[in-house]
């Protein structure tokens, strides 16, 4: 296969990603990159289509030269939005393309004055523009490792941009080390053009592998997510805690769980209306979420209901913590419109021990607490260490 053919192939492949991304941004419009990779890919059809008439309709040596380096500075700026749509996808740091747009703009600017001064300076013209699009693609790779949320899809990316990188910084080293120019085109772009179509489909194969895997992740959080607070619904909660479970009855472990309820949560739906209620418990939830410890495991239970559950802990140290979370929601204010709001909350807490035979019978152990609390005149903490023990509030 000639140049000019795997250039027209390069181009139409560099459309059909093109339409592809395009398509993947339309569907996901509030997804922040994917419009990047579009536009990206459409100024790479262009520079490509620049490239390939300078190797199609070569009217004398400056005319190809020429198309060839503006179709070149084109692809170039191609790959760099197409990146900055990489770091906005990943939330990554700006200050790598910051400093990759100031080299290369101002290698453009020397290729462009070399470009002008002689044909014959293409060895460097083509190393300087090797050097800086396998910048610009080694670049990548660690705006995908760095978030490691997609794994398949990031790697598919990342191996594909080393790859490209490989051959283009090859080139450009050939290129530096004394290329001959007259056979430049038949030896080093046939290699190129190959890897860059092989390479940049696996690319926008792998952004939209990417793009996938995040919807898919986003619809198995709803489903397993409380869509007011976040936290986890019943259903995930046993998902997520029946394997620990399984593992601390293994391991002879303490389990505990701690179930508390917001104190006259009616009132507040009543005196202020709904919107504040909603308030309320998002407020306490984040007052929760930021109190449990690391692999304590929380969910919204139902209602005015949050439930905590705490593998490897005693009752003393499911009793702090319970203690420490009724104190931080009593200091917590529910601040809506114009009303500033003091909430408590009540409290039962329950401890894995030998008679209980599965997790539904600890919460309920724990909820028999609640109870307690709620008829000892509620914002209080009531414990219950085994079958015999006395229901004794414990703080008060």
């Amino acid at each position: 296969m000639d140049n000019n053919t795997l250039f027209i192939v390069y181009a139409a492949m560099l459309v059909a990603t093109a339409i592809a991304l395009t398509i993947n941004w339309l569907n996901n419009k509030n997804e922040a990159g994917t419009r990047e990779w579009a536009v990206g890919s459409w100024v790479a059809v262009i520079g490509m289509s620049v490239i390939s008439a300078g190797y199609l309709f070569p009217v004398n040596s400056y005319n190809f030269h020429a198309l060839d380096t503006l179709g070149n500075i084109i692809v170039w700026n191609a790959t760099l939005i197409a990146y900055y749509g990489i770091v906005r996808f990943t939330n990554t740091s700006t200050r790598t393309i910051r400093i990759l747009f100031a080299l290369t703009s101002l290698s453009v600017v020397v290729i462009l004055v070399l470009l002008m001064v002689s044909e014959e300076s293409l060895r460097w013209r083509l190393g300087l523009g090797s050097i800086i699009v396998g910048a610009i693609y080694f670049s990548i790779i660690p705006a995908l490792v760095s978030k490691s949320l997609y794994k398949n899809a990031e790697n598919a990316v990342a191996f594909m941009a080393i790859i490209f990188v490989a051959v283009v910084w090859a080139r450009g080293i050939t290129a530096f080390g004394g290329l001959d120019v007259s056979t430049y085109p038949r030896q080093i772009d046939k290699l190129t053009v190959l890897t860059g179509i092989i390479s940049n489909a696996g690319i926008a194969m792998g952004l939209l592998m990417m793009t996938s895997n995040r919807l898919n992740r986003r619809l198995r959080d709803m489903a397993s997510r409380d869509s007011l607070t976040g936290l986890f619904n019943r259903r995930a909660f046993q998902d997520a805690v029946t394997p620990i479970w399984n593992s601390c009855l293994r391991n002879k472990q303490n389990m505990s769980v701690v179930i508390l309820d917001i104190d006259n949560f009616k009132s507040i739906n009543d005196n202020y209306g709904h919107a504040c209620g909603d308030k309320a418990l998002i407020d306490i939830a984040d007052v929760i979420t930021h109190t449990a410890r690391n692999g304590d495991v929380v969910s919204r239970w139902g209602g005015e209901e949050f439930l905590l559950f705490m593998p490897d802990t005693k009752l003393e140290d499911s009793s702090i913590v319970a203690e420490r979370l009724r104190k931080n929601i009593s200091e917590c204010n529910i601040e809506h419109n114009d009303a500033s709001i003091s909430v408590t909350a009540s409290f039962g807490v329950a401890t894995y021990v030998e008679d209980i035979s599965s997790l539904e019978e600890l919460i309920s152990k724990a909820d028999v607490m609640l109870y307690e609390a709620k008829e000892s005149g509620r914002n209080r903490v009531c414990i219950n260490g085994n079958k015999s023990a006395p229901y004794v509030p414990a703080y008060s």
